[in-house]
């Protein structure tokens, strides 16, 4: 696949060309944006994790942003909305060997949001 013509190279934004886009993991610790491709400034993901943490703070709500140049091929035949949805159960499994630890990702799970960009 040829990198998206709308990203921009000169920040590094576009996937190499030739190469496939995986789904994303899940954000940092204590972060809310995802944001592989540095699609935003550095400025801009520090106000959106601003926001998004008053956000997260006042609702018990996990609300996190992805941001992807292209849909996944890991995604083909899924519409945004669907691959939104699945992202938080890739990210907090459920099948989990600790029950504590399954116990914790139902509850992130149960309460997560994701804001799907893809230009």
């Amino acid at each position: 696949a040829a990198a998206d013509a709308s990203c921009d190279a000169s920040r590094g934004a576009c996937p190499p060309a030739g190469s496939s886009l995986s789904l994303p993991g899940p954000p940092a610790p204590g972060s809310w944006v995802v944001d592989p491709h540095r699609l935003l400034s550095v400025q801009a993901v520090m106000a959106i994790e601003s926001n998004l943490s008053a956000v997260n703070a006042s609702t018990q709500l996990g609300c996190f942003l992805v941001l992807l140049p292209t849909m996944p091929e890991a995604a083909a035949g899924k519409t945004i909305k669907e691959l939104a949805r699945a992202l938080p159960a890739q990210w907090f499994p459920l099948s989990i060997d600790d029950p504590k630890a399954a116990s914790a990702n139902r509850r992130r799970l149960e309460r997560s949001v994701v804001l799907l960009v893809v230009r």
